[in-house]
């Protein structure tokens, strides 16, 4: 149902590429027009993203004018036309769509032994509106964050397609830095704000935020973790899905361990660029959590840090406190990800999970919750495939030889220097 389809490439190098005129995905843009793209198919899963370019002679956008006289405020439209092939039954035909077959065909109505199917070509239109953000706070007040991994890796897919890999991974480590450098003067603009207004000092709310996201403002955070946004309730977790998603498979630097052939390497990128944006956040970064033992009802710690060292803490945490009958076998580790789900045992051979248990519920919900069920694997330290656990702890991962802790302050440094601090 479509002419052309998104085919993706990752060059080491860069190459030439057609413009996609804004939009990016499996998607190809028509060379007649700014305004149409074809895309070779269309899900529940598949995702695409576009940039908008506000077009006028002062740069902003126009939210009031006069027409005919009168005065009227002007809120930001997007419409979509959305063309596509559709194969349904006679019995979900629309009435326009039924009329129209009773003039070329015979037989519309659906027979008592067999129903009717028909391909029927259809047009959608979406109209909606939308409030521009006009300060970093606006910006991050509604911020999602499964869909900004979603939109961060169509844009560095694009870079990695015209201007290479290397371009590619230094573009996302800019837009974190640019992301960081806005979320910080805009913590300083508020405190500005409070300290020109009648209600100096202000709130002990606010306080208590630019407290954590001001240096030399008495915060209980290091100088670094501050300018990484560690104070922020929203962005917090934004350095760990930037380092995470330049770790995929498909902007990953080849070397050691990891040379994939080109068609591997475009195969990652097909695969992440069709995935829904929960299963793609958990794709770059998988969930971890840590149960008590294989008895347990419920996980004694969630969403753990990907990290050998917090790992290691949680577990001592975790066994310190562990009360659990001579039968149970602990504590344990859950990894969830869309490629592969792990159970790693921290002190105990592996045991068979038994199905009607709540760990086994728990596994079996989490299988069944992607399109194409991850593979299944129980291990423990001793195991060959406990590089599985490894695997999935991704802050120890190196990303231009740098793990996690270190690019973060290199990050913060660059920070530090452009802020003058």
């Amino acid at each position: 149902c479509s002419k052309s389809f998104g085919i993706y490439f990752v060059p080491d190098e860069p190459t030439s590429v057609g413009s996609n005129n804004g939009m990016f995905g499996a998607c190809s843009a028509d060379p007649r027009g700014e305004d149409l793209w074809y895309f070779g198919a269309c899900d529940c899963d598949s995702t695409v993203t576009c940039d908008l370019e506000i077009r006028s002679s002062s740069g902003e956008l126009i939210e009031e004018d006069d027409f005919t006289g009168n005065h009227v405020t002007l809120k930001p439209c997007v419409q979509t036309a959305f063309a596509y092939t559709s194969i349904v039954p006679a019995s979900n035909l629309y009435p326009c769509e039924r009329a129209f077959l009773k003039d070329i065909c015979e037989d519309v109505e659906s027979s008592d032994t067999e129903e009717e199917w028909y391909t029927i070509r259809r047009l959608r239109v979406f109209t909606t509106n939308f409030v521009v953000a006009k300060s970093t706070e606006n910006l991050v007040a509604s911020l999602d964050a499964d869909a900004l991994a979603t939109v961060l890796y169509h844009k560095i897919m694009q870079s990695a397609l015209t201007d290479g890999l290397t371009e590619a991974r230094l573009l996302g480590k800019d837009w974190l830095i640019s992301v960081l450098h806005s979320t910080y003067i805009s913590a300083h603009n508020i405190l500005q704000e409070i300290k020109n207004s009648r209600s100096f000092p202000g709130t002990d709310a606010d306080e208590a935020m630019l407290r954590n996201r001001l240096v030399n403002n008495e915060s209980t955070l290091s100088n670094r973790d501050i300018l990484l946004a560690c104070g922020h309730d929203r962005l917090s977790s934004l350095p760990l899905l930037m380092f995470s998603l330049l770790q995929c498979d498909a902007f990953r630097a080849s070397g050691g361990p990891f040379n994939p052939s080109p068609d591997a390497r475009s195969a990652a990128a097909c695969a992440l660029a069709v995935m829904s944006p929960s299963t793609l956040a958990k794709c770059i970064a998988p969930k971890v959590d840590m149960w008590e033992h294989d008895a347990a009802t419920l996980p004694a710690e969630e969403n753990i840090d990907l990290s050998r060292e917090a790992l290691d803490l949680m577990e001592a945490d975790v066994k310190g406190n562990s009360i659990h009958g001579e039968n149970c076998s602990g504590p344990l580790v859950v990894v969830d990800s869309p490629y592969q789900v792990v159970i790693s045992y921290c002190n105990s051979p592996p045991k068979k999970i038994r199905n009607d248990s709540p760990l086994g519920i728990h596994v079996k919900e989490i299988c069944h919750s992607y399109r194409v069920s991850p593979s299944f694997h129980v291990v423990c330290s001793s195991n060959t495939e406990y590089w599985r656990l490894d695997d999935a702890l991704i802050e120890d991962s190196i990303l231009d030889g740098h793990d996690f802790q270190d690019w973060c302050t290199e990050v913060a440094q660059v920070l530090s220097t452009e802020l003058g601090l």
